[in-house]
């Protein structure tokens, strides 16, 4: 086996995930790009051959965003920007959308966050 040749993924496969991961780091030096967690998971999918679905965390901002908008705790102007940030990686912003979003709920508030986090993703 070739180092430079394309990762073949098997799944549940820990070596070819490790393999995968290294050559990921390998790539992102290559490239000359900072290994934060976003970038690191981007190559990674990348040299898979594909992200399972729902994996980036934008994806479940606009899950959440949409359930939020479903329940009328949020406009879809504010949920459409609340997604343009979480697309730029602002999490404080989104994180105050969606605390503003729960203490407008009867009895919320935003120390509840947790468990409606939990609630929504399941």
């Amino acid at each position: 086996m070739n180092m430079n040749d394309a990762p073949q993924p098997r799944t549940g496969s820990a070596v070819n995930q490790a393999e995968i991961a290294r050559r990921a780091l390998k790539t992102l030096a290559e490239r000359r790009i900072i290994p934060t967690p976003e970038t690191f998971t981007d190559v990674y999918y990348e040299l898979a051959g594909g992200r399972p679905a729902g994996a980036s965390a934008a994806a479940v901002i606009r899950d959440v965003l949409k359930d939020l908008v479903r329940s009328n705790r949020i406009g879809s102007q504010e949920a459409n920007a609340a997604f343009e940030r979480a697309q730029q990686q602002d999490w404080t912003a989104v994180r105050d959308v969606i605390d503003r979003a729960l203490e407008r709920r009867p009895g919320g508030a935003a120390g509840n966050w947790p468990q409606t986090a939990v609630a929504l993703l399941r």
